[in-house]
This record gives structure tokens, C-alpha cells and sequence, in this order.
């Protein structure tokens, strides 16, 4: 029997990069640069507000294409905002698989031997499509276009 869970996003979806788009490598920049600023994020209200709902509910697992060298800044943000889950999920330092393939290799690798998930938050199409594909019900927070 495998157990409900609630599966969201980081970027674009909990916390607004908006500041820091101009970091991204498509815009003369690098992720370095750009996760770097991630610290200055401000959660969306009503995704936090979401969050803390389903957290109370439901194991709530963070998956991100962040790589693991975010890891404690990831984990420091979501503490000082109050945004609670059960396990963050990201991706190796030298995975530069697309967002898409990570995520459904932590669904299928790691989450699903045990849980089932209700739903996911996402903003990347391509990652909501992959969700879909999988058989997860996916909410898309955003045009993810990208």
C-alpha cells in the first residue's frame, strides 16, 4: 500500500526569482550566479499559505532542478519562511539532464516505492507534461514556457 504525498516546486512556483532572471545563462549569465541570489526570494503568499495547508495533511516533498550544492541555502530558505516539508529532492552537481528527466527519475527512483502523489506544483511545461505523463495530477502555477 503506498502512502499519499504532495510534490512541489521551488522556482518560479514557492519562491518568485523575478530579481534574478537576469542571471540565468540564456541572459549572459550562470547558474552559479543565479542560484547565488537565490536567498533574496520572496515566497508567493498564497503558494506559502498552500503549502502549510497541505504540510499539516500530507508528507509535502520538495523537488527541485536545483543541484545539491544549493542544498543549504535551499534548506535555510525555506526554513526562514516557514515553509515546511518532508524531504527536499534535488538534482546531482553534475546532472545537466533537463529538469524533466531528473523529476521523473526522483518520482519513479525514490518517491514511488512508497508514496503516491496526489498532486504536484509545477511551472515548467515541460515538467508538468512529464508529471501529467506519469499519472500525477499537476497544477500549473505559472506560464512555464521556458
Amino acid at each position: 500500500m503506498t502512502l499519499p504525498c504532495v510534490i512541489m516546486d521551488i522556482d518560479s512556483t514557492i519562491a518568485d526569482p523575478t530579481h534574478r532572471l537576469h542571471l540565468l545563462p540564456t541572459n549572459g549569465g550562470s547558474w552559479d550566479a543565479f542560484f547565488a541570489a537565490a536567498p533574496d526570494d520572496t515566497p508567493f503568499p498564497e503558494m506559502q499559505a498552500l503549502m502549510r495547508l497541505l504540510a499539516a495533511h500530507y508528507p509535502t516533498f520538495v523537488v527541485t532542478g536545483r543541484r545539491e550544492s544549493e542544498r543549504a541555502l535551499t534548506e535555510t530558505w525555506l526554513r526562514e519562511h516557514g515553509l515546511p516539508y518532508a524531504v527536499l529532492f534535488m538534482r546531482a552537481n553534475d546532472d545537466r539532464r533537463p529538469d524533466f528527466e531528473v523529476k521523473a527519475e526522483i518520482l519513479n527512483a525514490q518517491i514511488r516505492p512508497v508514496f503516491e502523489p496526489l498532486f504536484a506544483f509545477e511551472d515548467r511545461s515541460s515538467v508538468v507534461a512529464m508529471w501529467r505523463d506519469q499519472g500525477v495530477r499537476c497544477f500549473q502555477v505559472c506560464e512555464g514556457d521556458y
